[in-house]
């Protein structure tokens, strides 16, 4: 699409369909050139692969592509993408080069909701000052919108903008290089055109997650983009909270994900326990709140540190994070729900188990540094607020896995969400469990199978005592329950207050009172009175 051939050459036979969807049949500009004609492998660029619809074309004519017309569906045209790229490397860029377009977000037609067009498009230059690619996201075009939902896609270009003006300042932030950003163009309502961070970088892949080594890495970019957003706060004039209409999305229908889960063998009362969270008001609080509840700054938070989104390159034996791609979801919040999200969404059951203490300190290690030793944060104020992001993780990766739920070898993802939904689970049962109010004394004493003796007096009824406490102790037999009186002690075995066995309604043996007393019968009795003697008997001459 929209390359003038050098020269022409003989279309071959007709492409293998793939199950990749092509676009919209109401396009107009479905056509690319020969990869032939650009002097790419065919590899690169698996070619077999192509639809039908993006089949290479070299037909001169009525085939070749206007520069004024739109870039593949959108509002762009080549020549205002020219024009952009000569305003920031100078005249080096030529005329009319030759140029390959390929969609990278590929919505299915039929069930996907398309907002947006991320196209990038290759140019055929040999400078090497000069990018060879270049990924362009704008509005879908005007011709594919929603007319009832115009002000949406400005809302997502114009947050996009707002969160890549902020992050060119730093430069040491894993986000893609900025060429152009454009609010309000002649074209549309909006564009961004950036760095294509797959030429020195590889993308991960989402089934297979993220290694221990490269989610370290990432915990470091995030502790950086943390600690830098709480020493410069400029964006939180220029980033709005996310709307809950947004969380709608996320959640999903929670009838769906019981049912798929359920049919992935994940017993029915996990989502009994956790349906709470399932809850779009939830979500929005959690988000938006919980920095407020933990008493720590707020952040920008990333909110989609997916393994997909993450772009990595080969440092020595190890790999690095080179780029954190897909910033629309930025917000203001609270730093544990990157931190949990990143962990719980990329990372194997094991893995994560294994490694989440030493990830939550080595990120704690980090956000101190970039703080300049000055971090508000400490790391149990970070492990607090992991765990309170965890059903937040749950509810919003679950969805992910439905969403994707038709694609293939998605167990990986599958096993990480059981282990999840199966974690705040236990750890919902848990708190349920310490949540519940002991019973009282009069409470066991109802509870009694035997009848209390004639001229028993339960607490309750004594005036001046106050409420006791109930303490079970869960022998192999009945298990009896103890009433200890509130002075302080909590012993069991010789505890030197009065305790009474509700079941049985008689005074338990006090041991160290009768110690006591017979230690100082004795004293008295027999010690003294023999030393008195003694005494008498040898100032007497008794013995001689």
């Amino acid at each position: 699409m929209g390359c003038r051939p050098s020269t022409p050459e003989v279309v071959p036979s007709p492409p293998v369909i793939s199950e990749v969807p092509s676009d919209p049949k109401n396009h107009r500009n479905s056509f690319r050139p020969s990869i032939s004609s650009l002097q790419i492998p065919k590899g690169d660029y698996n070619i077999d692969q192509l639809t039908e619809s993006d089949a290479a074309s070299e037909h001169s004519g009525d085939n070749e592509q206007d520069p004024h017309e739109c870039i593949y569906g959108t509002d762009i045209t080549l020549e205002w993408l020219l024009q952009r790229l000569k305003e920031k490397f100078g005249s080096k860029v030529p005329a009319e080069p030759q140029w390959i377009t390929e969609r990278l977000n590929r919505p299915h037609w039929n069930v996907e909701y398309a907002t947006s067009s991320v196209v990038r498009v290759t140019f055929g230059w040999d400078d090497e000052e000069l990018p060879k690619s270049v990924v362009i996201k704008t509005p879908v075009a005007k011709g594919l919108r929603e007319e009832s939902e115009e002000g949406k896609y400005h809302f997502i270009i114009c947050r996009e903008c707002n969160v890549y003006e902020w992050t060119q300042r730093y430069p040491k932030l894993a986000s893609p290089r900025i060429f152009t950003i454009r609010k309000h163009s002649k074209e549309g309502s909006g564009v961004v055109i950036m760095q294509d961070a797959s030429v020195n970088s590889i993308q991960c892949d989402a089934i297979k997650g993220l290694k221990v080594d490269v989610m370290r890495d990432l915990l470091k970019h995030l502790a950086y983009l943390h600690a830098t957003s709480m020493k410069h706060t400029s964006w939180s004039t220029l980033i709005a909270d996310l709307p809950p209409s947004y969380y709608a999305y996320v959640l999903g229908n929670f009838e769906d994900i019981k049912n798929f889960f359920e049919r992935k063998e994940v017993d029915h009362s996990r989502f009994v326990h956790t349906a709470k969270y399932f809850n779009i008001e939830y979500l929005h609080t959690t988000a938006t709140e919980s920095a407020d509840h933990l008493k720590v700054p707020k952040v920008l938070v990333h909110g989609e540190p997916y393994a997909s989104n993450i772009f990595v390159s080969k440092d020595g034996k190890s790999q690095v994070v080179s780029s954190v791609i897909d910033w629309t979801e930025c917000h203001s919040g609270c730093f544990a729900e990157d931190l949990c999200k990143a962990i719980c969404w990329n990372m194997a059951p094991k893995d994560r188990t294994d490694n989440t203490a030493n990830l939550l300190e080595g990120y704690h290690y980090n956000l101190v540094r970039y703080c300049n030793g000055e971090c508000p944060i400490t790391v149990d104020a970070i492990r607090k607020a992991y765990d309170k992001f965890l059903p937040f993780a749950m509810v919003s990766f679950a969805g992910k896995v439905v969403h994707d739920k038709n694609k293939p070898d998605i167990e990986p993802l599958v096993e990480r969400a059981k282990a999840l939904i199966q974690q705040v689970y236990a750890t919902a049962r848990l708190t349920m469990s310490s949540n519940a109010p002991p019973p009282s004394y009069d409470e066991s004493a109802k509870q009694s199978t035997q009848p209390p003796p004639p001229g028993f007096m339960p607490s309750g009824s004594m005036p001046a005592q106050p409420q006791p406490q109930v303490v079970t102790i869960p022998p192999p037999s009945q298990p009896p329950i103890y009433v200890i009186r509130p002075d302080g002690c909590h012993e069991y075995d010789h505890c030197a207050v009065q305790v009474y066995n509700t079941q049985c309604h008689e005074p338990c043996v006090d041991y160290n009172r009768r110690r006591r007393i017979a230690y100082a019968l004795f004293f008295f009795l027999i010690i003294i009175p023999l030393f008195v003697f003694f005494v008498v008997a040898i100032s007497t001459g008794m013995f001689r």
